[in-house]
């Protein structure tokens, strides 16, 4: 298996700065998802772009881990015009 070299890595977070869906993403993009429990050390947040899945209320504190990579990559996919 060949190494694998991303153009930029993205990390996923409540806290992230950009909506999933206004963001330009890229061939060689690398997605990167926190554990459900801990999320993302906070140093990833100095080193990376950070993209969040908006919340419709503010009493919803996260989605589970699979549903959140579904979502955000079946938009990349689409985005890229890969599907």
């Amino acid at each position: 298996m060949s190494k694998v070299s991303p153009k930029r890595c993205l990390i996923l977070s409540k806290k992230g700065n950009v909506k999933y869906h206004e963001f330009q993403y890229e061939i060689g993009d690398c997605l990167i998802f926190g554990s459900e429990t801990k999320g993302l050390p906070e140093s990833f947040f100095k080193d990376f772009q950070s993209i969040k899945i908006p919340m419709s209320s503010p009493h919803v504190r996260s989605l589970n881990l699979s549903t959140s990579v579904g979502i955000v990559l079946y938009h990349v996919l689409i985005s890229l015009r890969l599907l």
